[in-house]
């Protein structure tokens, strides 16, 4: 009562008019604190001598309790499940990190050690600001592996995977607010489609004998074979040949990976729904893709 009634008081006390008696933060916190104690104090008394009473709360806290353990085993799976996969992926990206830096070691024009570093660096970046973690380490993984098995040339296949972290730089100029939302009107998507125009400013880092190959993953890897993609609406071979690499193996890693705007595929109807989607994919790409997956 006695919190209520400092309430009331508050409330019919204007603005304009000063109150009779005047209240310190402290008082009114301690009458809240007060007034909670004694609610509970009354609630649990009620049901200490109501037995119907107790026995809805037993049977409440059983079921959330068995609820939390349902909880927890499912996500305990879950991780079990993953983990494996996780540590090798991960020994799978040391090696190829380690191979890389042995086919670079007798570079004299700059120091791929930190080259790649820097590369990571600005992956990590990308992941945290469109909400898709590993998505850049995922990706570089199955660009190098595709680009390996189309017989690239060694050392273009090592930097394919440089390219592979960093090709959506353009993100990184992109509000942070247009990558997390579920439905985007149409300013949000043209906003977004404009990503592959910004990365020259994420570029600066890469040697001028490498910028080309950097600059078109980032600026084409959104064209599609038929011609209907953005920004310049190249077709067939007129898309360079990172970019078409890119554009199937990120599709497909969004499409099996969780994304706030569909649903998990698994790699069989994924690579299924990369087929149907006739005129946009580089069907020799997929090819490869499905014999590595």
């Amino acid at each position: 009562m006695l919190f209520t009634q400092n309430v009331l008081f508050l409330v019919q006390t204007s603005p304009s008019e000063p109150a009779q008696k005047s209240f310190s933060k402290g008082d009114i916190l301690w009458d809240l604190g007060a007034t909670l104690i004694s609610f509970f104090e009354n609630f649990m008394s009620d049901f200490s001598y109501n037995p119907e009473n107790m026995r809805f709360i037993y049977t409440l806290g059983n079921i959330i309790f068995f609820a939390f353990i349902l909880i927890f085993i499912i996500f305990l799976l879950r991780f079990i499940l993953w983990l494996p996969k996780a540590m090798i992926n991960r020994k799978k990206y040391k090696n190829i990190v380690q191979n890389i830096k042995e086919l670079y070691k007798d570079n004299t024009e700059y120091d791929f050690n930190a080259f790649i570093k820097k590369c990571e660096k600005i992956g990590r970046r990308i992941d945290f600001h469109t909400a898709r973690p590993n998505n850049s380490y995922i990706v570089s993984m199955l660009v190098y592996e595709v680009s390996k098995y189309l017989e690239i040339e060694e050392k273009t296949c090592a930097l394919y995977f440089c390219i592979g972290l960093v090709y959506d730089c353009g993100f990184l100029d992109v509000p942070e607010e247009f990558m997390h939302g579920e439905i985007l009107s149409a300013r949000e998507r043209t906003v977004i489609k404009t990503h592959v125009m910004r990365s020259d400013n994420f570029l600066s880092f890469v040697p001028r004998s490498y910028y080309e190959l950097f600059y078109n993953a980032s600026m084409f890897h959104h064209e599609n074979i038929d011609g209907s993609g953005y920004p310049e609406g190249l077709s067939g071979e007129d898309i360079p040949l990172v970019a078409r690499i890119i554009h199937v193996v990120e599709s497909y890693v969004s499409l099996t990976t969780r994304r706030s705007y569909h649903r998990i595929l698994n790699k069989k109807n994924a690579l299924i729904e990369l087929r149907r989607r006739n005129g946009i994919y580089d069907s020799s790409i997929i090819t490869a893709l499905e014999k590595l997956v």
